[in-house]
């Protein structure tokens, strides 16, 4: 990185924000920028942003560049130390003021796309039912805020369409089910009863945007079939949007089975993915939070789906991760 300017302020008047705590620490972890970057799920760019204006403030160098990758000065390693001891207190501090500030525990269940589809009503008043001295509010994800509102600790858990792989986050998986694939009713694939992944695989594709994992957009392009990156029809960012796409730009996208029963459009048609494999909806928090409340969140979507899976069709409990 080049040289820092020296800032006017003393260290004392440096205006150093929680978001740049946590991109400093995330540096120091990965040794890499944009690995830091893609676990905090914004642009190379921008955190290369963040990381030089806390310097400015600071009016030090925190890291230095090298072939390897990222690497902290001396005053960067310091700090970086210093940081993570200061965000596990602040979350340590906002949990405890929630728990003083207030006799009954709130819990926020966020839930992506249709959520559990058949078995929604169903889990959520388990929910309801099974933990009577909380209150549990129940938030819509869009495919940009599913995976960072979690880590954020906007949401304390989610029931939302896997793979998941990150190891902050812990998964409980509820269900398996077919793979269908999402296209124009004006595209000649419509007029197949159903697909493989062959057919689709050169087409354009619905791609969430740039916050979205990589390793979960890759997914459902069928990266993994094809061994590289497909091609990007359109970035978006909701499931109507993703269906717009697909209805008005001739893009397709891979959905959960349940996705073609819950979400009609006009413009837009679905087609079992013959060779596609199954598909997972599963509970996602935290990792490492040994709350007892979202194991038992965790253990009353588990006898939920068991005891009623054949309300989902071509349904079948997931194996334990």
């Amino acid at each position: 990185m080049n040289s820092v300017r020296p800032n006017s302020r003393t260290s004392r008047e440096a205006a150093v924000d929680i978001r740049q705590l946590r991109y400093a620490v995330r540096i120091g972890e990965t040794g890499h920028l944009r690995k830091a970057a893609e676990a905090e799920f914004i642009a190379p760019s921008a955190m290369s942003l963040h990381v030089r204006r806390l310097e400015e403030e600071l009016g030090v160098e925190l890291f230095t560049r090298t072939p390897a990758g990222v690497t902290p000065t001396l005053a960067g390693q310091h700090f970086i130390t210093e940081a993570a001891t200061l965000l596990s207190d602040l979350d340590a501090l906002g949990q405890g003021t929630r728990a003083v500030g207030s006799r009954r525990r709130e819990l926020v269940i966020g839930f992506f796309g249709g959520a559990v589809n058949e078995l929604t009503h169903t889990i959520f008043d388990g929910f309801v039912t099974g933990l009577p001295d909380h209150d549990l509010r129940f938030v819509e994800l869009s495919l940009a805020e599913q995976f960072d509102g979690i880590l954020h600790a906007e949401v304390d858990v989610a029931l939302m369409c896997l793979p998941v792989d990150d190891e902050r986050l812990s998964v409980v998986p509820l269900f398996d089910e077919p793979r269908f694939v999402a296209v124009s009713q004006r595209s000649a694939l419509a007029d197949a009863d159903e697909l493989t992944c062959a057919d689709i695989l050169d087409e354009e594709y619905a791609v969430p945007v740039t916050r979205v994992p990589g390793w979960w957009s890759s997914y459902w392009a069928l990266d993994d079939v094809r061994g590289e990156p497909g091609r990007v029809g359109a970035r978006v960012a909701t499931v109507a949007e993703a269906l717009a796409a697909v209805a008005y730009s001739r893009s397709v996208d891979t959905v959960p089975a349940s996705t073609s029963r819950r979400f009609s459009s006009p413009g837009v048609t679905y087609r079992p993915l013959r060779d596609g494999g199954m598909t997972t909806t599963g509970l996602v928090s935290r990792a490492k939070n040994n709350d007892a409340v979202l194991a038992r969140l965790s253990q009353i979507a588990s006898t939920v789906v068991a005891e009623m899976i054949g309300a989902v069709p071509d349904a079948r409990v997931a194996a334990a991760a």
